[in-house]
């Protein structure tokens, strides 16, 4: 199995179900075949690549009492399975309270995903993020290095005016 570290490519996943729910959807509200068919522009249930009916019906078939357990699957290689990689970052968004999804897979956004889509998104989120922590990184060697440089300056200084 391959890896897939490639964030960026996956917060715009997030982002374009953020989008599709607050841009494409009345009432902010849609089934998963739908976004599907938006996100990879292939209907769902003639898809060869992905049989996600199958795969969404194993999912509704299940006897739970959560959605924790109603979602228990492992995180897919995208290579391999790009509707399992929607699935799961529906679950993701679903998780963090951004979008809702019940038993029957059908998605709603939440304000706090309008919220979150209106300020850009989450790739826009993580990299602010990653540019404050890099900020922070620098400001502390700034610092560091002109204190270093004041010191031998007052030390210098204090030298000069004792000859």
């Amino acid at each position: 199995m391959t890896e897939d570290k490639d964030i960026e490519r996956n917060l715009k996943l997030l982002d374009k179900v953020l989008k599709y729910l607050t841009r494409s959807c009345p009432n902010y509200t849609s089934n998963f075949d739908n976004l599907y068919q938006h996100i990879y522009s292939r209907d769902l249930s003639s898809d060869k690549e992905f049989h996600a009916t199958g795969f969404l019906k194993s999912i509704s078939e299940r006897k739970t009492s959560s959605l924790e357990e109603l979602f228990d699957i492992p995180v897919s290689d995208n290579t391999r399975a790009q509707g399992e990689k929607l699935v799961e970052a529906c679950y993701f968004l679903n998780k963090k309270e951004l979008i809702r999804l019940d038993s029957t897979f059908n998605l709603s956004i939440t304000f706090d995903g309008i919220i979150e889509y209106g300020k850009g998104g989450l790739l826009k989120k993580f990299k602010s993020e990653k540019y404050k922590d890099w900020l922070d990184y620098f400001n502390v060697y700034v610092t560091i290095a002109i204190s270093l440089v004041s010191l031998l300056f007052g030390t210098l200084i204090g030298w000069l005016s004792l000859k």
